[in-house]
Formats: C-alpha cells, sequence, structure tokens
C-alpha cells in the first residue's frame, strides 16, 4: 500500500546549497503523529477551542472521543466522524492542527474514518479540502488513495492542487506517478506546470535540475537523507548533462542518488 561515481576531472565542485529538507519515511511520519496525540490531554483541547467562538460541548465530547478512540480500542459513532469533519471545516488554526492530527490516526487504525476523508475531499468549503490532505495517512489502500488524489489534484483551488501534489512528493508515493502526469496535462497555471514537473522529476529520477539565467539549480534526493537543494557554479557547468551535474553535486557531500523507480508498488490508472 505505501509506499514510501563519474570521474568529473574536478578536484572540488563549487556547491551552493540552500538547505537539506527531511522527507521522513512513513513510519517514522506516523509514529510522530501517534506520539502528538498520545499526549494531547482535553485541557490542549479545550484551550484550542477556546480561541473559536462557537457555543456547544458536542465538538470537544467528538474531539476528546476520537483522541481516545487512537489510544484504546472502541467503535466509532457519526458523531465522532461529524465532529472532526465540523471542526476541520471551521475551526480556527488550531483546531483545525490537533483535529486533522486526531483525525490522520483515526484513520490509520479505524476503515470506518475513511469516510470522513472522503467527506472533506468533497467539501465545499476550501477549509475542507485542505483538511482532507492534512489528514490523509500514506498508509491507506493504494486505490483509496488514488481515488482521493485524483479529486483533489484536480480541484479548482490551486492550494489545493499544490498541496496535494506535494502529498504525493514528500510520501513518495511513486505509484501515483500517472496522476501526475495527467495533471500535468491539464494545468493551465505555468508556476504550477514548473511545480508539477519538479515533483515527476523528483519521483521518476530523482532529481530535479533548472538552468536559467546561466545558474543550474538542483533538487535531488539521495538514498540516505531526506531532499536536498543548492545551485551548482562549475565554471563548464555548460558542458555537462544533467546526470553529471547531480554526481558531481552528491560526490561532494559523499552520498548516491536515490533511486525511486525501483521502489514503486502498481501503478495507478
Amino acid at each position: 500500500n505505501k509506499k514510501t561515481n563519474r570521474n568529473s576531472g574536478h578536484t572540488h565542485a563549487r556547491l551552493y546549497w540552500f538547505g537539506y529538507f527531511a522527507r521522513s519515511s512513513n513510519n517514522m511520519m506516523n509514529t510522530v503523529n501517534l506520539e502528538l496525540v498520545e499526549a494531547l490531554t482535553a485541557d490542549q483541547i479545550q484551550g484550542a477551542l477556546n480561541t473559536w467562538e462557537f457555543e456547544g460541548s458536542e465538538i470537544l465530547l467528538a474531539l476528546v472521543r476520537a483522541r481516545d478512540l487512537v489510544l484504546r480500542a472502541g467503535e466509532i459513532d457519526e458523531s465522532v466522524l461529524l465532529g472532526l469533519k465540523f471542526a476541520i471545516e471551521h475551526g480556527p488554526s488550531r483546531v483545525v492542527d490537533i483535529a486533522c492530527m486526531i483525525a490522520r490516526s483515526l484513520t490509520e487504525k479505524y476503515v470506518e474514518a475513511e469516510s470522513l476523508i472522503s467527506r472533506l475531499a468533497r467539501s465545499k468549503r476550501l477549509q475542507g479540502r485542505v483538511g482532507a490532505i492534512m489528514s490523509l495517512p500514506p498508509t491507506l489502500n493504494d486505490d483509496f488513495l488514488a481515488g482521493i488524489i485524483k479529486d483533489l489534484i484536480s480541484d479548482k483551488s490551486r492550494r489545493v492542487r499544490e498541496m496535494a501534489i506535494a502529498w504525493v512528493g514528500r510520501n513518495y508515493s511513486i505509484q501515483f506517478l500517472p496522476l501526475l502526469r495527467v495533471a500535468m496535462a491539464r494545468e493551465n497555471d505555468i508556476e504550477m506546470r514548473s511545480f508539477i514537473a519538479k515533483e515527476i522529476a523528483l519521483l521518476s529520477d530523482g532529481y530535479y535540475i533548472k538552468r536559467e539565467n546561466g545558474t543550474v539549480y538542483v533538487t535531488v534526493v539521495p538514498s540516505s537523507r531526506g531532499i536536498m537543494s543548492g545551485f551548482f557554479n562549475e565554471r563548464n557547468k555548460d558542458e555537462l548533462s544533467d546526470g553529471q551535474i547531480v554526481e558531481i553535486f552528491l560526490k561532494e557531500k559523499n552520498l548516491s542518488k536515490r533511486s525511486p523507480t525501483s521502489q514503486a508498488g502498481k501503478v495507478s490508472d
């Protein structure tokens, strides 16, 4: 279901690093999310709700009940799912963050909670559709995930489309590359097309090269670390292929390139 050295002839390539961005494994992200839910208290939930001008205790009860269901086995009733959905669609940022965190762990544990993600993905409210992505764990069945991702990467909101595409890249969901290529073909926004192209390249090739105004920008996914980004300013950069630049780029850090396509599961249609 889840996902998840050439001799260049140069002693020192002139590399400038923008930064290192962790793309953690699915298991690590799920563990961190669960630990956050375990540490969450009813008082903290109430404190978040106090930032919301909403009268009534049903949302508090739903969030606390959902948290308890994550920590202990039980049966999900409709009031819990409706409470989470309302909090995600209408709540202020602190409430949304907590509700999505709980919803993610709840969906991993109970198949019944998948209906919450489906409803959020079809929400008329932008905040609800954003919440669907924030709540979506990558460990669910590929068929279910493909349906959700397919809807969200074609959303009318650029923000939702961008978040859904970033979700695919962040989770190494190589099986959804065909969906990204379809999204690329129908995307009219130039900046979004560039963003999608970058995610496709990182998933399929393990790196993305952009040559602009004499500078070569490099983003690469090493085999042993998260995504790394910077720019390459070697004198003969224009004579080097993209693959050669990546080899030099990684050699300076004693790293090797990840081979994402070798980790692909089934490909969604």
